[in-house]
């Protein structure tokens, strides 16, 4: 209860300052609940609800000022308690208590759910084309390399002409020594060439001065096209060895292809991982990426050197009714050594302006191992 108190207190003292400063405010966010069943055919099934509430609070000045933060509430399983928290949101706090000859009898741990937090808070100004912002920010280039992180950062940015240029610093580490630290410098080129083909490139020099021989280049490039209707992506990255403590460089790239014809959108992509390259965990479909509640395989390449192919078919029902249908098939070697079929659906209806309710259902084919069916059942709000 404190820590609401404390957040609705910020939120007054951020707004007394705003209208001292001629500030604009802005409250925004959203929610969701859901039912989630998993079944993996070794252990019993099983069902949990788990929910979450977000409020964004943006901040501006006429003169370009601006900053920008996040409080997520009670994000997490039900238990009962009103404690819950997300994995790795859990403070644990260890006493050990010892006798009169100093030696250890016994060893307390407790256990504090952060059910208030942020996940991002940072601040800027814009002036002309540029814009200077610093603090805990969100970081997306795509999908394929890296969506929607977290970063201590300093970014500059440029807006010009359809392109973007933007250098960013990364504090990934921090120690008393001045030697031992961890932060990574990269640069992003974004570039609109006209209305059929653009450019996005994203590299990246990581400084790891914790571990020895761990400084290496991350890369990624994409090219987002379009002629008459298709829209056509290609992307290929690549992580220096050294980076992830391995011998080989670490390569993937996938293309796609997508058209629509009336209410009807089919997508049809094709990819390969290989030598420890691993796609960000929002990149895929329902049971293999793309981060929902009833993802069984996080990452593609997770497994080893992947080849993949999918066939997504969007339609539109109505203005309120929305299907999807997944049908993919990848082969893994290495680790997993295995090959997977994924068949999986979801339907969406829009219930009010702002409130969707979703339900979403995969199976997973395993050639040498026990199938998969998960299921989840949501509704989500946004104001």
């Amino acid at each position: 209860m404190k820590k609401v108190i404390c957040a609705v207190a910020a939120f007054a003292m951020v707004a007394g300052v705003a209208t001292v400063a001629s500030a604009e405010v802005k409250l925004s966010g959203d929610a969701r609940a859901r039912l989630i069943y998993k079944d993996n055919g070794v252990k019993d099934s099983y069902s949990k609800w788990d929910s979450r509430f977000r409020v964004v609070l943006s901040a501006s000045t006429e003169s370009g000022v601006y900053g920008k933060a996040r409080l997520r509430f009670l994000d997490g399983g039900w238990d009962g308690s009103g404690l819950y928290a997300p994995s790795g949101k859990v403070a644990t706090t260890t006493t050990t208590l010892q006798n009169a000859a100093g030696e250890d009898v016994q060893v307390l741990t407790s256990q504090t759910n952060n059910n208030v937090w942020t996940d991002y808070a940072y601040l800027g100004f814009k002036t002309g084309a540029l814009d200077v912002s610093a603090g805990r920010q969100p970081t997306n280039f795509s999908k394929w390399f890296s969506w929607d992180q977290r970063a201590d950062r300093l970014k500059v940015m440029y807006k010009a002409n359809g392109m973007v240029l933007a250098y960013t610093y990364d504090q990934l580490r921090e120690t008393n020594d001045l030697n031992d630290d961890k932060y990574v410098n990269g640069i992003t080129y974004k570039q609109k060439f006209n209305d059929s083909i653009s450019m996005g490139v994203r590299a990246v020099y990581v400084m790891d001065d914790m571990n020895d021989n761990r400084d290496g280049i991350k890369a990624s490039v994409n090219l987002p096209m379009n002629f008459g209707g298709n829209q056509i992506m290609v992307e290929g990255s690549y992580i220096e060895g050294d980076v992830i403590n391995s011998a080989d460089d670490a390569m993937g790239a996938y293309a796609s292809w997508s058209s629509n014809f009336g209410s009807v959108t089919p997508t049809v992509m094709v990819g390969m991982t290989q030598d420890g390259y691993m796609a960000d965990d929002d990149f895929g479909w329902i049971m293999i990426g793309a981060a929902w509640g009833i993802t069984e395989i996080a990452q593609v390449g997770q497994g080893g050197d992947t080849i993949f192919g999918a066939f997504t078919a969007d339609m539109a029902v109505s203005e309120q009714l929305s299907l999807q249908g997944n049908l993919v098939y990848m082969d893994v070697d290495a680790a997993l050594d295995d090959s997977v079929i994924e068949v999986s659906g979801m339907v969406n209806y829009e219930v009010v302006k702002g409130a969707d309710l979703s339900f979403k259902l995969g199976y997973l084919d395993y050639a040498d191992s026990d199938s998969v069916m998960n299921g989840v059942v949501r509704l989500d709000v946004g104001f």
